[in-house]
């Protein structure tokens, strides 16, 4: 678009809510030229809002000494696909074994409390108290692992799943703001895909394996329905909750007890639609309703934004990828009613939802575009929305044209680690510029906010695995000129050249690698292709081909002088020469 078409756009009061015809979906008519990135200006720190004595068997929040502010400027300005500038954050926390290890922080899910000038973030390194402003993180509210968050609308309640993402069971621990005392505990729910509370902030409500009622008052928890996405509590309608559901429909229940009814079913409306427009039926990711328009909205794996008044469908229109979040709404009027949706790229559109016009976009950040990644949007007071995808943390700030993002979650894109019970190698990737950092941290102690030392770069597209090596070296097996490549690392030492596999595939078995005493490392493709790659003498060769039943393992033999092919199942030993 043309300077002139965009400044028509403005003057015809388009500039933010232009239609798709408009002044398109892509564009940004806001930004005429980059807004500098910079810091944000500190200032003086804001009392934290905790209370100086907290209830009988309340955890104590860990305080953070240092605090540490955004970066705000234009979207394309800021580096929001890792960051090659700062060190990576996190924690140093004893694994299912007891050994330390180091995790990322990683923004998992956002949400405001109390006034809007504070927000928390559900990580696996715990719950973190955030200002809104600087996105300063300041205090570890839990401890790890929290898995999500979800703040009564009120901000005074905030509700945290603990547990890891493929634990068939949660805990949910909901309580108050700012005092922390607990108000309700559910032990033995199924991990949430989606929290939601209700308007009251009387219950919240659970997506994932189940439809699942918390009631805090009573302290029980109501399995009401079946697989879902997203799940969104009905204003003004205690009975009922609007479901994205995995039968590909954007529904209304009733979940009184025991029934779980529908009051509006959409599959007639969204399959006569897929039946005369291109396109299959795909799970329903995520879902809204606005009280003041009627609407029901939402949208998934179809790219379609859906949008229901009452037993009627509006138009249906695409966005650029998977619809994974929604957040309702800005504005009073039923003209102005603005919902915020999130794409799987990390882009988020303002639909206007009486007429679904589209406006203003942030450009998709994440450079990946082709990965799914999960994105959680939450509407700050001031209309401004917090962004939490690919385990990066940023808010949006539409009026200004700018974007702040926080340098405490950079995880990189691609990225894999090794640890033992004193270091941790931490390498993340960013694909596109085949660039990796590679980052070290020693430790002797748990902790809970520290940062790596950078070791370098190597010159990879993508990691697949880190293997510790004798004499302190470690092997990064990755992808190169699309054939695996193994660069040697020595903390203290600049990272050596990657060594390119020739006629391998870019893929890697992760597993049943072998070492040898002297540095050299044998690994397998998804082939069940055998590869040596040695760092002195610099080579790489093809030992051979295992069985593709029975690809088991592959060690260094040292009586033999050979590596050996060892069955998984059946034990048998085959040399390599």
């Amino acid at each position: 678009m043309n300077h002139a078409a965009r400044l028509l756009c403005a003057l015809a009061g388009l500039a933010l809510l232009a239609g798709p015809s408009a002044c398109g979906r892509k564009e940004r008519p806001w930004t005429e030229r980059p807004i500098r990135q910079r810091p944000i200006p500190l200032g003086p720190a804001p009392r934290l809002p905790l209370p100086e004595t907290l209830p009988e068997g309340t955890p104590a929040p860990l305080l953070l000494a240092e605090r540490r502010g955004g970066t705000r400027g234009d979207p394309s300005t800021l580096p929001v696909d890792g960051d090659f500038e700062r060190a990576l954050r996190g924690a140093v926390l004893p694994g299912e074994d007891g050994a330390l290890g180091f995790v990322p922080h990683a923004a998992r899910s956002v949400a405001p409390v109390g006034d809007g000038t504070w927000f928390v973030v559900a990580s696996p390194t715990g719950l973190w108290l955030h200002e809104t402003r600087t996105l300063a993180m300041r205090a570890r509210l839990a401890p790890p692992p929290v898995l999500d968050v979800a703040a009564s609308p009120d901000g005074t309640r905030i509700a945290y799943a603990i547990g890891k993402p493929d634990d068939k069971k949660a805990r949910v621990e909901v309580v108050s703001f700012p005092s922390l005392a607990p108000l309700a505990s559910f032990p033995d729910v199924a991990p949430p895909s989606r929290m939601r509370f209700s308007a009251d902030g009387a219950r919240v409500a659970m997506a994932g394996a189940y439809v699942n009622l918390l009631d805090i008052t009573s302290r029980e928890s109501h399995v009401v329905g079946g697989g879902s996405n997203d799940v969104f509590p009905m204003p003004g309608r205690p009975d009922q909750v609007a479901v994205a559901s995995n039968r590909d429909t954007i529904d209304i229940h009733r979940v009184s007890q025991p029934s779980y009814e529908y009051v509006f079913d959409s599959t007639v409306l969204m399959n006569g639609y897929r039946a005369g427009h291109r396109g299959i039926a795909r799970d329903q990711r995520a879902v809204t309703f606005d009280p003041v328009t009627g609407i029901l909205a939402g949208g998934g794996d179809d790219n379609r934004v859906w949008r229901f008044a009452g037993e009627r469908l509006l138009d249906v229109f695409e966005l650029d990828g998977n619809v994974v979040d929604v957040a309702c709404c800005t504005g009073k009027a039923p003209s102005e009613r603005t919902a915020y949706f999130a794409v799987d790229n990390f882009s988020v559109a303002a639909v206007r939802l009486q007429d679904g016009k589209v406006g203003p976009w942030l450009a998709g950040i994440n450079t990946h575009g082709t990965d799914w990644i999960s994105v959680r949007l939450a509407l700050l007071p001031d209309d401004e929305l917090l962004v939490s995808g690919a385990w990066r943390l940023a808010r949006w700030e539409p009026a200004h044209r700018a974007l702040v993002v926080s340098h405490d979650y950079m995880a990189m894109h691609f990225q894999a680690s090794v640890s033992n019970r004193q270091e941790t190698l931490f390498v993340g990737c960013d694909g596109p510029r085949e660039r990796c950092a590679v980052e070290h941290i020693a430790y002797a102690a748990p902790a809970a906010d520290v940062a790596t030392a950078r070791v370098g770069e190597v010159s990879l597209e993508k990691i697949e695995q880190v293997i510790a090596l004798e004499g302190g070296y470690f092997a990064l097996i990755g992808v190169k000129n699309n054939h695996l490549g193994v660069a040697f690392v020595k903390p203290g030492t600049l990272p050596e050249p990657p060594i390119e596999v020739p006629g391998s595939p870019p893929t890697l078995r992760k597993g049943g690698h072998g070492v040898r005493a002297d540095g050299a490392v044998a690994f397998f493709d998804l082939d069940g292709q055998v590869y040596e790659v040695t760092r002195s003498p610099r080579d790489a060769r093809l030992l051979g081909k295992a069985q593709r039943d029975d690809p088991g393992r592959v060690v260094w033999d040292e009586k033999a002088g050979c590596w050996v092919l060892v069955g998984e199942d059946t034990g048998r030993r085959v040399e390599l020469r």
